[in-house]
């Protein structure tokens, strides 16, 4: 089997992934994207013209459609394979008949969720949302201290979570790993 470097085949994935969005998808992906700023690693890789509109404009203009935009829809997509593994990516090239590939390169260092305890998270207390449980993280270990930004304790948070955490699809577990300690 040929081997493909992690970061090359995330990048395929996404570029084939831009064709195939709807016009509220591309929308909401500029969206999420829309208030990077220099502080952002990644501000320096858009190109000169974005950089500009980025820092000239409080909101995005309505012609979202443009392929002017795809390089911030790019790094949007891109976001949702930090952490995942590499046979999640794998999985995902044969699916979207990119090829059949052995993915190489090292996995992004993430931290367990506090309410579901996949591995979700960059880094704890940063105000992270975990895109699996969507806990709200806010350095707050406590389970009886209310969080007002989940607008509910860690405790009745995670005992919710579990209650459905057996009826994930089993590709949750391909994509996440959990953290058993």
């Amino acid at each position: 089997m040929k081997q493909i470097d992690r970061d090359i085949a995330i990048t395929l994935i996404c570029k084939t992934k831009i064709n195939l969005l709807s016009e509220e998808e591309r929308e909401g992906h500029i969206l999420n994207m829309w208030s990077i700023n220099e502080d952002d690693i990644e501000f320096n890789i858009l190109s000169t013209k974005i950089k500009k509109e980025l820092l000239s404009n409080e909101y995005p203009p309505s012609n979202l459609e443009s392929p002017h935009y795809n390089e911030l829809i790019l790094l949007s997509l891109k976001y949702e394979f930090i952490g995942v593994t590499n046979k999640f990516i794998s999985n995902k090239l044969i699916e979207m008949n990119l090829g059949q590939y052995d993915v190489c390169g090292e996995v992004e260092k993430l931290v367990s969720c506090p309410c579901c305890n996949y591995l979700t998270l960059e880094a704890r207390g940063e105000y992270d949302i975990c895109p699996l449980c969507y806990w709200q993280d806010v350095g707050i270990d406590e389970l009886d201290i209310y969080v007002s930004a989940n607008r509910e304790s860690l405790g009745n948070a995670k005992r919710r979570f579990d209650k459905i955490k057996n009826t994930l699809p089993d590709i949750i577990n391909k994509k996440y790993l959990y953290n058993k300690s």
